[in-house]
């Protein structure tokens, strides 16, 4: 499967970001959530649909936000240029909070990622001084040691987590052609009811992201499987919520599913499929291994 260039517009100030809507259109490919052509179809400029939502980060910004029970990771996204020296700092509030930072670019690819920054004194997460290799859209994922991979815990244990973000040295890019800083774009494939596709994790791009177009209602289950690594699923709402993680489907098998979820409104939703060990894939010395592997959705209803 290949990736498509998918573009969402985006509301210009985060308190918006966290509460409105917007619209998304695709730049390329199809429209609807099938797995996307291989040709760059440009869609109609009518043709625009309520995309996914997430909080735009600017630079300068410093805000608190949470976590809480089964969203145990929060994700962002901001527009940078190539060459800037990026830090991003997700600071503990709550003292039991651990928290884990990644940074990926537009195509899924790992640009850094931090969990401790002075360990064992201070716990905070902080990705000092990160170069971007492209001008473009970046996502922040804004997590836990224990529930950025789904293996040591799925959910925030207790009351809710809170902590601080702040993110600095992003610069708006001055070099894509028609660049629109209400706009966040990447490349993702798709996938729809009782549809199965294929794809990939590289070292390259551990991430591959998905679309769907969710039912207010709907039941299903998502499956990840791969006869070269270990699976992991992530599930994202509108406005950043993680909203499933899964590892293991089991004890059985290291192959991952998030089953009988229930779609909690109409609206698009993000799918990161990966290897368990994708924040190793910038070390060669480290454990992940990546391959090809098969996506499926499936309605439990």
């Amino acid at each position: 499967m290949t990736k498509k260039l998918l573009a969402i517009f985006a509301v210009f100030t985060l308190v918006a970001m966290l509460a409105g809507n917007a619209l998304a259109q695709n730049t390329k490919g199809d429209v609807t959530p099938e797995p996307p052509a291989n040709d760059d179809t440009t869609v109609p400029e009518g043709d625009a649909e309520e995309g996914l939502i997430l909080p735009m980060l600017f630079d300068g910004d410093s805000f608190t936000d949470v976590l809480a029970g089964n969203i145990s990771a929060r994700l962002y996204v901001f527009n940078g240029s190539a060459g800037d020296v990026v830090t991003v700092s997700m600071l503990a509030i709550t003292s039991s909070l651990d928290p884990f930072l990644v940074l990926l670019g537009p195509a899924g690819e790992l640009i850094a990622i931090n969990d401790d920054i002075n360990y064992p004194d201070n716990l905070s997460a902080r990705i000092d001084n990160a170069t971007l290799p492209t001008s473009g859209s970046y996502f922040i994922l804004a997590t836990t040691f224990e529930t950025h991979n789904g293996y040591g815990a799925e959910e925030i244990e207790g009351d809710e987590a809170e902590f601080e973000m702040s993110i600095s040295g992003v610069t708006p890019p001055t070099d894509l052609e028609n660049f629109d800083p209400q706009r966040y774009t990447y490349f993702t494939g798709a996938i729809g009811m009782d549809e199965t596709v294929e794809g990939y994790s590289t070292a390259a791009e551990p991430v591959f992201y998905y679309l769907f177009d969710g039912v207010e209602g709907e039941t299903f289950d998502l499956t990840l499987e791969s006869q070269n690594f270990d699976t992991v699923l992530h599930l994202f709402g509108t406005g950043g919520d993680r909203l499933a993680v899964n590892d293991d489907a089991d004890e059985t098998t290291y192959n991952s599913a998030i089953t009988s979820f229930t779609v909690p409104e109409t609206g698009r939703y993000l799918i990161f499929a990966t290897d368990y060990f994708f924040t190793d894939a910038l070390t060669e010395d480290g454990d992940f291994i990546g391959g090809d592997f098969v996506l499926s959705m499936t309605s439990s209803k």
